[in-house]
């Protein structure tokens, strides 16, 4: 199953948009944020992504279903509009690192599943 550019942006905003709502913020959650506190929020919501989908699912769609939205995470950070709605507050070199560190969480979490 192929996912369009626009389609992992909307997928991205509609979860970004859902956490924004349960804790009652109206603006971006990574605003102002450290790339340590963006790494740990995208961890945490994949760590509990898969402990949730894990008492639903058969551990071949797990993998599929969190290595999708990991990937998808990952990819749409390349992407010059997520970059200016999300991620502005960062420098070039800490949004470099902010794709690295995420790269890197995500890898290690694959190789968990």
């Amino acid at each position: 199953m192929k996912i369009t550019k626009k389609q992992l942006r909307g997928i991205i905003k509609e979860e970004l948009t859902m956490v924004m709502r349960e804790a009652g913020a109206s603006e971006n959650p990574h605003a102002g944020k450290s790339v340590e506190e963006i790494v740990r929020w995208h961890a945490n919501r994949w760590d509990k992504n898969i402990s949730d989908y894990s008492q639903i699912m058969p551990p071949d769609m797990i993998t599929y279903v969190i290595n999708t939205m990991m990937d998808s995470v990952v990819a749409t950070m390349g992407d010059t509009e997520t970059r200016k709605e999300y991620y502005s507050h960062l420098s070039d070199e800490e949004y470099e690192r902010l794709i690295n560190d995420l790269d890197f969480e995500r890898i290690e979490r694959q190789e968990r599943l």
